[in-house]
């Protein structure tokens, strides 16, 4: 990397903090990786797996505003699981400009039945804020990211 930190290294340390902190909750914790495929990844109370959380780590997905359904969709299949009741969703993004309406209102309406919370975290842009806050209760933005200000605020929750 060459000293360069790069969107994809910024959004799997937040994905490794949101799993300490569930994991220090004691809470049921799952990573969906999306781009033209999704990858579920799910890690249960207790001690986590190193050898998934290492496979896990390393996946990456060069993901489109196309393929936001496909994680929301996935999403709102594991918020449906009774494990899952009243689950807080962490979606790290680094950028998009559209959500079509359709995604939009079943992500809604499921939300609310379901008692979920959504918090997004747009990393390395503004592209997308509007469209991430709509579906979002709460929007951390990160432009510097040499910035630790968000992994802050994510070890606060």
């Amino acid at each position: 990397l060459d000293g360069e930190v790069t969107k994809e290294v910024w959004s799997k340390a937040v994905m490794l903090a949101v799993l300490a902190i569930a994991n220090k909750q004691g809470r049921e914790c799952a990573v969906i990786q999306f781009g033209t495929a999704i990858r579920t990844w799910r890690f249960p109370k207790g001690p986590v797996d190193s050898q998934t959380l290492v496979e896990c780590s390393d996946l990456f997905m060069n993901a489109s505003d196309e393929d936001y359904p496909l994680w929301m969709d996935a999403a709102l299949a594991l918020v449906d699981e009774a494990a899952f009741d009243r689950a807080d969703v962490i979606c790290i993004a680094d950028g998009l400009s559209t959500i079509d309406a359709a995604t939009r209102a079943r992500w809604q309406a499921r939300r609310s039945a379901r008692g979920m919370r959504v918090l997004s975290v747009l990393i390395g842009t503004r592209q997308g804020e509007a469209v991430l806050a709509s579906i979002s209760d709460a929007l951390l933005t990160l432009d510097d990211l040499n910035d630790t200000h968000v992994l802050n605020q994510l070890f606060s929750i």
